[in-house]
């Protein structure tokens, strides 16, 4: 009578091949669980709203689709007019949002211009944070409408052609960098917008 074949370990090899078999159908069966299980989590990499928290939102409310990715802030509507940016669950940051200094910031400005909407100072305060975000339509509409009210006004000028080169309209950009040497040929700004539109190649 012949022995049959065993395995290192001992066993059979007709009972160790199903064991096997088992244990590996059980453990990849925990690791894709386990996978699934994190996929589903918003702090994860992987997980569903990861793709929702890098949608990009403006300071103002809503979403800039010219922008580049940031992390969306949770807003609630508070009727009729434009989102105004209340945290929800835990504030801000807990949302993904910005920190809360400065959404502090954001709405001290807001409410800045729901007072006086020619309010070259917070026009260029929102606007600024506007551009940090990537929010480049928004923050060239806010440098726009402070250049409005102060044509000469170097900051608004620069900040309205930096926005504009970001979405890359580059006619509006060298026209703005342009105003800037015009109205401040040796301001702060001066230097900046020469490079920018070195940069441009105008």
């Amino acid at each position: 009578m012949s022995e049959r074949p065993r395995t290192a370990s001992g066993l059979p090899a007709r009972l160790a091949v199903p064991i096997f078999i088992v244990v590996a159908v059980l453990f990849l069966g925990t690791l894709g669980y386990f996978f699934k299980v994190s996929t589903a989590q918003e702090g994860s990499a992987f997980g569903q709203n990861a793709m929702q928290r890098n949608a990009p939102t403006s300071a103002m409310g809503g979403a800039d689709t010219k922008a580049a990715p940031i992390a969306q802030t949770q807003v609630a509507q508070s009727g009729t007019g434009p989102m105004q940016g209340t945290p929800l669950q835990g504030g801000a940051a807990a949302a993904g949002g910005p920190p809360a200094p400065v959404m502090a910031k954001v709405q001290a400005y807001r409410a800045r211009l729901q007072r006086d909407p020619r309010d070259v100072d917070a026009l260029l305060g929102l606007g600024s944070l506007e551009l940090e975000a990537g929010m480049y339509a928004k923050a060239e509409e806010l440098f726009t409408r402070a250049a409005q009210v102060q044509p000469s006004n170097a900051d608004a000028l620069f900040g309205e052609g930096t926005a504009a080169q970001a979405l890359g309209h580059r006619d509006r950009a060298v026209a703005a960098y342009k105003r800037v040497l015009r109205v401040a040929p040796e301001g702060s700004k001066a230097k900046e917008a020469r490079a920018a539109l070195q940069t441009l190649g105008a």
